[in-house]
């Protein structure tokens, strides 16, 4: 590029005459300042369409950018096509301090991956929808667009999954208690997806259908979950559980939902959104957000539900996180949010919460 370029991201526009052939795939894209020592700032894999793909990476000097295409997209040959491939930069630089850490290379996806798992095998397993860049219209497509990323090899495999018949977008998700995903709902909102590391496998429906719900996988290896009104139908999203001795659900009439809602302005459809769920002792599940309002659930029985009062002076805080960082000792960390679900501004807030004894 003649001279150093604070270098920030690249470009590629694949072949726009109706041909895919040559579109590339995995790829892997390095920089240098001489022409000679080359550092890799970004790999992955590009989706197999003519859409214009946009790499951005850290800004970094560079006077030489290489894009080395390492698979044909489709697999349709040994060759490579562009129409355009450009360059991105930035006004400014700064070299970050290294008393902050750094962050790793950029990783492409030929998915927006708008869910994710890891594997017990240490791989990263992504999925988007029925489409891998768009979500809309697909309720009841029966399929959803998946990737996995295996960090040891820096590679990204892309698979549509047709097997369980579900579209596997905004769905409540848990790992079962041998470290499987255990996907429900979303825009096929009675289903669930169990993925073994190889296979995809079909469960049970749920009682309630269900979208953006959350989930929890109990001390006894149950999984129990509670809202999601963003599909299936607004409201009265109630707890149930799922059993893996009988791989059943079961309802939980003494789990409300209830007592968990924020005062969303757009009620229900969002209110009952993202719980922060914490499985606990005894089959128990702490609910530490979103809504100021805090609750302890039992799963025996019929269930039950309890106060546990409220988180501090937050308000409702939907969207923010939520972590246990010491399981031992159930050291839980809050963070963000906003009282409703969109336009309204996020806060800073942060508190860590310590449960012990259930519901007490």
């Amino acid at each position: 590029m003649k001279k150093l370029y604070n270098v920030n991201g690249l470009t590629y526009l694949p072949r726009q005459d109706g041909n895919s052939n040559g579109n590339i795939g995995q790829h892997s894209i390095q920089i240098s300042t001489d022409g000679t020592t080359w550092t890799e700032t970004a790999k992955g894999t590009y989706l197999d369409d003519n859409s214009l793909k946009t790499t951005p990476f850290t800004t970094v000097p560079a006077r030489y950018i290489r894009l080395i295409a390492q698979t044909e997209a489709g697999n349709r040959g040994a060759w490579t096509s562009a129409a355009e491939i450009n360059v991105l930069a930035a006004a400014t630089y700064a070299k970050p301090p290294t008393s902050l850490g750094i962050w790793g290379i950029t990783i492409d996806f030929p998915i927006v991956p708008a869910a994710a798992a890891v594997l017990t095998n240490g791989k990263v397993l992504l999925w988007s929808s029925w489409k891998p860049l768009d979500f809309g219209g697909g309720g009841g497509s029966g399929k959803t667009e998946t990737a996995i990323y295996d960090p040891a090899t820096g590679t990204v495999s892309r698979r549509t999954v047709t097997e369980t018949q579900h579209d596997m977008f905004c769905p409540g998700l848990s790992l079962d208690a041998s470290g499987r995903p255990f996907v429900t709902g979303g825009n096929d909102a009675a289903k669930l997806s169990i993925y073994d590391g190889t296979n995809w496998i079909a469960g049970p429906n749920m009682k309630i259908q269900r979208g953006y719900q959350s989930s929890a996988t109990l001390s006894d290896g149950r999984i129990f979950t509670i809202g999601g009104s963003w599909s299936g139908g607004e409201g009265n999203k109630n707890g149930e559980v799922w059993s893996p001795g009988t791989n059943t659900w079961s309802l939980l009439p003494g789990c409300p939902v209830a007592p968990m809602l924020t005062a969303d302005t757009r009620g229900v459809y969002r209110s009952d959104n993202h719980a922060w769920l914490f499985g606990w002792k005894s089959g128990s599940v702490f609910q530490a957000g979103p809504s100021k309002a805090m609750n302890w659930y039992t799963t025996t029985s019929t269930g039950g539900q309890k106060t546990a009062g409220l988180r501090g002076t937050d308000p409702d805080a939907m969207n923010g996180n939520a972590v246990m960082y010491n399981a031992v000792n159930g050291k839980i960390l809050t963070v963000g949010g906003a009282p409703n679900y969109q336009d309204n501004p996020a806060t800073g807030n942060a508190r860590i919460i310590t449960i012990g004894a259930p519901g007490a």
